[in-house]
Formats: structure tokens, sequence, C-alpha cells
């Protein structure tokens, strides 16, 4: 959320040289909220036409019926949505469309239509309970809501808001555009249908924890937003922040016990080798004839060259010896 921006000051009529001065911009403008855009789409001749009332009892009752109910239905309602009145039956359907198999069809304005009105009406509290609920809600934050809110939550002073919305980035590992500066989206390529391949697996009943989705104490979730919004950077500060998440985080508990634990076994063969030593010389005398024994042993094992020479000289064979016979 920070956004640099390069002042050239004027040089005065002493100093030749321009100056440089960054300056660091720590909230958003106004228009980056980009409201007068956001009330332009009630202008739709859709969204004009739209009856709240009927259509919500309508898509209530079509789920009551075929426990199916549509995406774009419920994407027309969330953008229709202008006072406080269906924020109740917003969410009501909200959570219908997460029951149903259209689930999966959810358009991308939806939850960002859906933050907007619970931004907009002052329902904080409803608003962090949905985005930490994304089971049963479904909104999944993007780079410029997650602007917004934290924007929204650090001018109003509301530093645990804005850390569970720090938090929920952190579970997606998306820590890449601190502002939303990207390039023009290229179309994607039209994928080849494949087949679906469906595996069945077991139901998984054991306790068991992530380290990741699975925590739940506030201090380990703001630990690891913390360790992972500065992973990659080598400033002081950042470097600082860092070792508070971990330690909030108490992965230094689990290396230090590591440590502790290496340092332990390398003591006791360090004790088992001098007692062994000890020992050798304490009971040298008792043990003097299994040591010279020992040591028998060993020299005998290894090959002799008088025993080779003593086997060449038995078998040992003289050449013939002819006499000459005297007259």
């Amino acid at each position: 959320m920070f956004k640099i921006l390069s002042v050239t000051l004027k040089p005065r009529v002493l100093n030749v040289c321009n100056h440089q001065k960054n300056c660091i911009r720590t909230f958003l403008s106004q228009a980056y909220y980009c409201k007068e855009i956001w009330e332009g789409r009630l202008n739709s001749p859709i969204l004009q036409k739209v009856n709240l009332d009927v259509l919500y009892h309508e898509l209530d009752q079509r789920f009551q019926k075929t426990r199916r109910i549509s995406a774009v239905d419920v994407d027309i309602f969330a953008n229709a949505v202008k006072d406080d009145l269906f924020i109740d039956e917003l969410m009501d359907l909200i959570h219908k469309l997460r029951l149903s198999p259209d689930t999966g069809n959810t358009l991308n304005s939806t939850p960002h239509a859906v933050i907007r009105a619970l931004l907009d009406h002052n329902r904080i509290e409803e608003l962090l309970r949905t985005v930490d609920d994304r089971l049963n809600y479904g909104l999944f934050l993007d780079d410029y809501t997650a602007n917004i809110l934290l924007d929204t939550f650090w001018k109003g002073k509301n530093f645990v808001a804005g850390s569970i919305i720090a938090s929920q980035m952190m579970l997606q590992e998306d820590f890449t555009h601190p502002l939303t500066k990207r390039e023009w989206p290229q179309a994607p390529k039209p994928e080849e249908p494949e087949e679906e391949v469906k595996v069945r697996v077991k139901y998984l009943r054991n306790p068991y924890n992530d380290e990741h989705f699975d925590l739940r104490e506030p201090q380990k979730i703001v630990g690891k937003t913390l360790a992972m919004a500065t992973k990659n950077s080598q400033n002081p500060l950042h470097l600082s922040l860092r070792i508070i998440g971990l330690a909030l985080l108490q992965a230094l508990e689990e290396q230090k016990k590591r440590l502790l634990t290496a340092e332990r076994l390398a003591e006791i063969e360090r004790i088992k080798k001098s007692l062994m030593e000890r020992e050798q010389k304490l009971w040298f005398f008792e043990n003097e004839e299994n040591i010279e024994l020992t040591i028998e042993e060993e020299t005998a094992s290894l090959p002799s060259q008088k025993s080779e020479k003593v086997n060449v000289e038995e078998n040992y064979v003289p050449p013939e010896v002819i006499t000459r016979k005297t007259n």
C-alpha cells in the first residue's frame, strides 16, 4: 500500500545540482476508490428494473425446491443493493449460492459487490466474519478490495480489523503487489477439454494441523502474516518485523529445541568417548593379558615374509649332479 513518488526540487541560486527526494505515501487517494464509477453501475437498465424484494423471494423459493441457485441472479442482486435494508437477504443468498452446485460459476464482481455493500453500510463485524468464513460464504479478497479495506481500517485506526484482512492475504500467499499495479491482462488461450478423472479418497479423521489454514490463534496468524510479508526483503525494519513474526508464530521455539537436542547428543558422545578412555587407563593392569592376546591375534593375522620363504625352501628340488669318472 505504499506509493513512491519522485519529486524534483528546484535548484537554488547558489546550488547548481538537482536534488532528488523520495516521498512515501502511506494512504490511498480518494480517486483509488472509484466511488463515482461504482455508483454509476446503478444507471444500468438491468439494475434499474430489479425489484430486490421480488427477486429474493423467487431465488429463495427456487432454492427450497431444487437446492440450486443461479450465480448470475445472485450477482445481479448483489450489485443492485442500494441501502442497508437488504444486507441480510444478500448474505443469505451468498450462503445459499455456496451450498449450490453453481458456486463454481460465481462471478468476480459478486464478492466485490458484497464487500462494497458491507463496507459502505458500516457492517464491519459482519464483513470480517464472512471474509474469514470462506467455506460458508466464499468471499476471497483480490488486491483491489484488500487495498481498500486496509486503507479504510488504517485511516480509522482499526488495526485489529486490518490485521485480519492482512492475514487473509497471507493465507492466499499473495504479497506480490503491495499496490495493485499490474499490466493489462492478456486474454487466456482456449483450453482443450480434458477428461475428468475422479479419484476416491478416504476421509481424513486424524487430527492434522498444516500451520497455515488451520491456524486459529490470533498471535500465530499475525506472526505468520508478518513473516511472509517480509520474507524476501533485506530492509533492517523488515528483518526486525520478520523476527517478531517468527516469535509470535513460535517457530523460534522449535528451532531452539532442535538446537538443544543436537547439542545434547554431541555432549553424550563426547562423554562416552571420555569414559571409555578413562576405563582403559584405570583397568589397564587387570586387562593386560587380554590386551596382549588381542595384540598377538592382530599380529598373527598379518602375512609374514619368513613363513613364505620357508615354504619355498621345503618345496625346492635340487638339480641332478653328474659326477665325472676318473681314469
